[in-house]
C-alpha cells in the first residue's frame, strides 16, 4: 500500500517536470493506475479485516477525489499538446 501510494505522488511530480504534454500525460496515466492499485489494496485490507469497512470507504472516497484531479491534469496536458 505504501509503494502504491508513494507512486501516485512520484509520477505526478515526474510528469510535471516533463515539457511535452503527451509525455506529461503518460506519467499522469501511471499515477492514476497506481491510485487504482491502492484502491484494490484498501478493498483487500478491509476484506481480510486489517482495516474496518468505514475507514476503507472513507479512504476510497478520498482516493476517488485524487483520481479526478489526476484525470484533470492529464486532460489539461493533452489539450496543451494539441495547441
Amino acid at each position: 500500500m505504501r509503494r502504491a501510494a508513494n507512486s501516485i505522488g512520484a509520477n505526478i511530480a515526474e510528469g510535471c517536470a516533463r515539457e511535452g504534454g503527451r509525455d506529461r500525460a503518460r506519467f499522469f496515466e501511471t499515477s492514476n493506475a497506481s491510485a487504482h492499485e491502492l484502491e484494490h489494496h484498501l478493498i483487500l485490507a478491509a476484506d481480510i479485516g486489517l482495516i474496518d469497512d468505514a475507514s476503507a470507504e472513507r479512504l476510497i472516497a478520498e482516493l476517488e477525489e485524487i483520481r479526478k484531479m489526476i484525470v484533470a491534469l492529464r486532460l489539461r496536458s493533452l489539450s496543451e499538446s494539441a495547441i
